[in-house]
């Protein structure tokens, strides 16, 4: 399925996008197990260049109904409420994992997790290429934890039960009064650095001793203060489980704040 190029022409061909771009599809697909496509240019609107046929069917669209309810723009996909990663002074400097609201062909809004990198197209010209992950599961995980007024997290762990990789929730850092990435990468110390002096050695030691502790009995139920992004000090609570290897080794610890 194609979408029309910056608005002045009604179709343009996959071959336009060129290798690299291709190259860069097959990347952020494989970053976000196996989902669909979009791609587009940097111009005001965010103009699609393309966007993949699983997409449109996971969603509920025709290759008519997409182009007529987005105009071949990004911005109209995604909610108005929850797309200030789209503004163009962020969305250029957003690389990598993150979650956001898109509208089904019924109007519907879903969470959806995405996965964005940059390429060049055929004629060099520097395109955005972003993975999106339309889960069900996960759209009912999030049901339920905006319900509750709570947020997920997660943190991958190597074999020696390092910290390798963090992901914190759309909801996490909206409840912390935060936007997107730019402002709360996904990163341990984008939490971490908020927690009060009096908490933070004792939570940081809980959470290691919970993810180290190869017999599982160690849980990680805590009570901490963060730093809210204006300034204020907020009681939280934080309690998770750890995913392990048949050796024991902590192979992704998830939470809930």
């Amino acid at each position: 399925m194609h979408i029309g190029h910056r608005q002045e022409e009604t179709k343009i061909s996959f071959d336009k996008i060129g290798e690299k771009a291709n190259a860069a599809v097959e990347e952020v697909i494989y970053r976000n197990n196996a989902v669909g496509a979009i791609v587009g240019y940097y111009d005001e609107p965010l103009t699609i260049l393309s966007v993949s046929d699983y997409l449109l069917n996971e969603l509920g669209y025709t290759p008519e109904t997409f182009t007529q309810i987005t105009e071949g723009s990004l911005r109209k996909l995604f909610s108005t409420n929850d797309s200030s990663f789209l503004e163009a002074d962020r969305f250029p400097k957003i690389k990598g994992e993150g979650e956001g609201k898109i509208y089904t062909a019924g109007g519907a809004l879903v969470t959806v997790h995405l996965f964005k990198d940059d390429a060049v197209d055929a004629d060099g010209v520097t395109v955005w290429v972003m993975s999106v992950n339309v889960d069900w599961e996960n759209e009912n995980l999030a049901l339920i934890m905006e319900a509750l007024e709570s947020a997920s997290w997660y943190m991958d762990c190597d074999e020696k039960s390092n910290i390798t990789q963090v992901y914190w929730s759309a909801a996490f850092r909206k409840i912390l009064g935060y936007r997107d990435t730019i402002d709360f990468p996904n990163r341990l110390e984008s939490w971490s650095d908020l927690l009060h002096p009096d908490d933070r050695d004792i939570i940081l030691k809980r959470l290691t001793d919970a993810i180290q502790d190869h017999t599982n009995r160690i849980k990680y139920d805590v009570e901490y203060r963060l730093r809210m992004q204006n300034g204020d000090y907020q009681w939280f609570r934080a309690i998770a489980e750890v995913t392990r290897r048949a050796d024991g080794s902590a192979l992704r610890i998830s939470g809930v704040l």
